[in-house]
């Protein structure tokens, strides 16, 4: 009993003070470009301007941490902090996956947007965009949040369709790696996207909202 002792307090001793379970109070950018989606054409074609979106956190800066087992943090970011444009690039992606003809406004482009190249102009505004990772013995524990609130302003009548979505997600992997909370970012964003498809329909040459 002594010798399985000893093996056990040597084993969590290891763990514990291995440099992977310490944090050294780094920062890492998660790569989050392109969540697949199946692709289904219910855009129509409806040309779709998206503009960089708010940024509307109350904290600006990473957008979580990892606590570690032996002590210490990791914080990440996400698009190099530029969270405004990154979410908009992934709305443009999502909505030319689903027959929409979507494509992203510069932040320097300040020519109005006009009816015969444009439909919808598409605003945003991140309320929240949490990611997290908990490290304890034998396991990690992972946290996504998502908020969005979001505008399609129709060109052609001057209509406003307002939509509000978030969504969350968990998971608990027993050895941790960025990518596995990369993933869980992707599968909140997806379904982020899944909720305003199911807020809005296409009408001519309209966004208009289901309720």
């Amino acid at each position: 009993m002594m010798r399985t002792r000893t093996i056990l307090i040597s084993l969590l001793a290891m763990i514990l003070f291995s440099p992977g379970c310490q944090g050294t109070g780094q920062v890492v950018n998660l790569d989050v470009h392109k969540p697949p989606l199946a692709s289904k054409n219910i855009g129509q074609g409806l040309r779709i301007l998206v503009r960089p979106f708010e940024d509307h956190r109350p904290t600006k800066e990473e957008i979580g941490v990892r606590t570690h087992l032996g002590g210490g943090l990791t914080y990440f970011t996400i698009w190099d902090g530029k969270l405004g444009k990154g979410m908009a690039e992934i709305f443009v992606t999502l909505l030319n996956n689903r027959g929409f003809r979507a494509k992203l406004l510069s932040e320097t482009d300040s020519t109005p947007a006009t009816t015969s190249e444009t439909d919808v102009i598409l605003s945003g505004r991140i309320r929240e965009l949490s990611a997290n990772a908990h490290s304890r013995v034998g396991s990690t524990q992972l946290a996504v949040n998502i908020l969005l609130e979001l505008e399609a302003h129709n060109l052609s009548d001057g209509s406003v369709v307002r939509v509000t979505v978030g969504a969350g997600g968990s998971d608990t992997v027993v050895w941790f790696e960025t990518k596995d909370l990369e993933e869980l970012v992707n599968e909140v964003l997806r379904e982020v996207f899944r909720q305003f498809l199911q807020e809005v329909r296409v009408q001519e040459n309209t966004l208009r909202s289901r309720t």
